[in-house]
């Protein structure tokens, strides 16, 4: 994997293995994700063993709460996106669209974790009002992920020339892959919803696992090539080292 030459003046950059630190600091949900994928699929193709399944509610739940904690922030973000729309902001309907359905999915991972708190196997809330719930989340999930995918599709059309090899372009279609992989999962579950039909668990699981793996690698992917040269492969301890040295931020 290719990385950044160091600053005359310095590191600057991360390497592979900070952005790999970093990444368990900034996305313990993900790790979260990770876990509970792997042991949900290692369930499926080797059931009856209570003890990897435990593992993987146990890890389900952690993914639950630290999803439900991002909510104060979220309605943050909403309210400063809103105003924004009150404001006649160019694009702000879609930004507070894209919000509304950000914070109804983490209200929703919340409600399913206090749901996962009942000793009970069929759960602190009645079956009924958990499927509208989970209606109401794939709903979130398929806006959030339209809304997206139609931001992918603009970036990757506002390019002068379209290079498959290029790091914008490469980090675009990650991006467009993550959201599709959402977006199928959000029109599927609908679909099975309206029409009664059970969702088969490895269906949405792949879908999960498709859409967790292209946010990861485009995680990594802009922390080693900054394609939008926002800054984002710089680790900002050595800035703030080399800042302290030389008096110079880059």
């Amino acid at each position: 994997m290719r990385t950044q030459a160091a600053g005359a003046q310095g590191a600057q950059y991360y390497s592979f293995g900070d952005s790999v630190l970093t990444f368990f600091k900034d996305k313990p949900k993900d790790i979260a994700k990770v876990f509970s994928y792997a042991a949900s699929w290692f369930t499926i193709a080797n059931p009856g063993h209570p003890i990897v399944e435990r593992f993987g509610s146990r890890m389900s739940m952690v993914k639950n709460v630290l999803s439900a904690e991002e909510l104060p922030g979220k309605f943050q973000t909403l309210n400063k996106s809103f105003s924004a729309f009150l404001n006649g902001v160019p694009g702000a309907t879609r930004k507070v669209v894209t919000e509304v359905a950000s914070v109804i999915h983490s209200a929703v991972d919340g409600i399913s974790f206090f749901d996962s708190l009942s000793p009970s196997d069929k759960g602190a809330i009645s079956e009924g009002v958990m499927r509208w719930v989970k209606g109401v989340g794939s709903v979130a999930t398929t806006v959030f992920a339209a809304n997206s995918a139609f931001d992918q599709v603009q970036n990757i059309r506002s390019m002068e020339t379209l290079n498959v090899e290029g790091d914008k372009t490469m980090f675009y279609l990650l991006n467009l892959a993550r959201d599709v992989s959402y977006l199928a999962l959000g029109v599927i579950s609908l679909t099975c919803m309206a029409t009664a039909t059970p969702l088969a668990p490895w269906v949405a699981l792949a879908l999960l696992t498709s859409g967790l793996t292209f946010t990861i690698g485009g995680y990594f992917y802009e922390k080693v090539y900054d394609p939008e040269k926002k800054g984002k492969n710089l680790d900002p301890r050595f800035l703030v080292s080399n800042f302290m040295k030389t008096g110079v931020a880059v």
